[in-house]
């Protein structure tokens, strides 16, 4: 066959595997996007415990309170003392009043944004229903077209998608004949160049040193300690 018809097998190999390609990041994307969409999906509790019931009443009480110590105050000063049990009672009746609608209110609340998240749970399961229906469709694509290229183009692997320009440089440069050729050629560097990588780390590696080259020889050191042992008591 003649350059140009190798350069032609080549150019139509990589655009197979472009395609391909092109499948599996779509199915990426769709499980990625499927993932992000659970992110929304929340139980009950979750609500619940994000909603904070208790300090809001929390707070909420403090304002009650300050709000029928206030009717107490004013109604202690217009009764006097003499009424001072009805000043009292009607503060006390504010503070109660106020903390019983406020409790009712935040229950309202809290049972509408339950609700609310229910609603947005079942959109969200809809949303994921549909992108499986989408992923497996596309998946189902992905793995014929992969058979299908497989028959197509026998000579290359999708592994070696990103060294397509080298293998065209070896049939330009006449350095092989044929595709399988250039392949083959680019097979032979990249195992060069493994052994090569192999060969330099384990030129690299330090040699292990041994208990006695890390710790010192024990009995060296009893025998330096018993010398000076030796001259002290001297």
């Amino acid at each position: 066959m003649s350059k140009e018809t190798e350069l032609e097998r080549l150019s139509q190999a990589q655009e197979f595997f472009q395609r391909y390609y092109k499948i599996e990041d779509s199915v990426k994307i769709s499980n990625e996007n499927k993932d992000y969409l659970k992110t929304y999906i929340h139980d009950s509790d979750y609500v619940t415990k994000n909603f904070n019931f208790k300090s809001k009443i929390m707070k909420q009480m403090i304002g009650c309170l300050a709000l029928g110590l206030v009717v107490f105050l004013i109604l202690f000063v217009i009764l006097g003392k003499s009424l001072l049990w009805i000043a009292a009672a009607a503060g006390g009746l504010v503070f109660i009043v106020g903390l019983i609608l406020d409790v009712t209110v935040n229950k309202y609340r809290l049972t509408n944004a339950i609700n609310e998240q229910l609603d947005i749970n079942r959109g969200i399961n809809e949303q994921i229903d549909l992108l499986d229906k989408q992923i497996k469709d596309r998946e189902k694509l992905r793995d014929n077209y992969l058979k299908e290229l497989r028959n197509r183009v026998d000579f290359i692997s999708l592994d070696y998608m990103k060294y397509f320009d080298r293998v065209r440089e070896f049939i330009e440069n006449d350095e092989a004949e044929t595709c399988e050729d250039a392949v083959q050629l680019l097979d032979q560097q990249l195992l060069m160049k493994k052994m090569t990588s192999i060969m330099e780390k384990s030129e690299k590696i330090e040699p292990k040193l041994s208990d006695k080259e890390r710790f010192g020889d024990p009995l060296e050191l009893i025998k330096k300690n018993k010398k000076k042992r030796k001259l002290f008591s001297k």
